[in-house]
């Protein structure tokens, strides 16, 4: 199977999703010197973000969160990246494009350099399944099955359940074509439940789309390399959930 084989759906925005958060991150070769990097990053922070970069920038890196916390940006000598929470995700034209533009920035104007090594984003969605704390096991299989097109659920069908690092029931698949990669992680972990009676099971569908050409990504064609990404991971999403999933993002909660 392809990165293509996923198809094409027509892209739409949704009212009801189940967004946990989405990250970004453009990687690039470090700076051979920090001849001037501190004083650069000063005058950064301070313009595009009305804050002050901490001495030593260069060795520890800078990351703070917006004041409602839904957006997060962490600028390193090897990364720069920005993490928005689900809730506030509304679109890829608002909510990776402008806070790409900072990154862009970040690389030009700090870093010196007209281009990064690897683009990448990465996508969390999450279910929520609530059961009696009298019941004994929890089966996986039946929730992958509501939640997950058959197709989807078919690629790890003869894998055994295995728990790594707490994550029940991981399964993990990765798609590679010349620059392009695509990664889909997908597992349950435990959640605070609503009720002292319950007990709370999140099913989480991790997908990563990145490329990173031999020659790297210019820093004017970063946003066209975005959209290839966005339009990958929207197919594959897409290709991966239950005709009830996408029933609930029309329709909402109710449906």
């Amino acid at each position: 199977m392809n990165i293509s084989d996923f198809g094409t759906y027509d892209y739409r925005i949704y009212d009801y999703t189940f967004l946990n958060n989405v990250v970004v991150t453009f990687s690039f070769t470090r700076p051979q010197t920090e001849d001037g990097i501190n004083e650069r990053m000063k005058s950064f922070s301070s313009t595009h973000f009305d804050i002050q970069s901490p001495e030593g920038f260069f060795e520890h890196g800078l990351s703070f969160n917006r004041s409602d916390k839904q957006l997060s940006f962490s600028f390193t000598k090897d990364f720069a990246s920005f993490n928005i929470d689900g809730g506030a995700y509304k679109s890829f034209a608002d909510s990776i494009i402008p806070f790409a533009f900072k990154l862009r920035l970040y690389v030009k104007e700090v870093i010196g350099l007209d281009r990064v090594t690897k683009v990448s984003i990465r996508k969390v969605n999450l279910w929520q399944f609530e059961y009696d704390k009298s019941v004994q096991t929890f089966d996986t299989n039946k929730a992958r099955k509501i939640i997950f097109s058959q197709h989807f659920n078919e690629l790890n069908v003869n894998d055994d359940i295995i728990t790594i690092d707490s994550i029940i029931d991981f399964k993990h698949n990765q798609w590679t074509e010349n620059c392009r990669s695509l990664e889909l992680k997908s597992g349950f972990v435990d959640l605070e439940a609503d009720e002292m009676d319950k007990k709370s099971y999140g099913l989480f569908l991790d997908s990563e789309g990145s490329e990173c050409p031999q020659n790297g990504v210019k820093i004017q064609d970063i946003d066209e390399v975005l959209q290839s990404i966005n339009s990958n991971l929207y197919n594959a999403y897409m290709w991966c959930i239950s005709d009830k999933v996408k029933t609930i993002m029309e329709k909402g909660k109710e449906a």
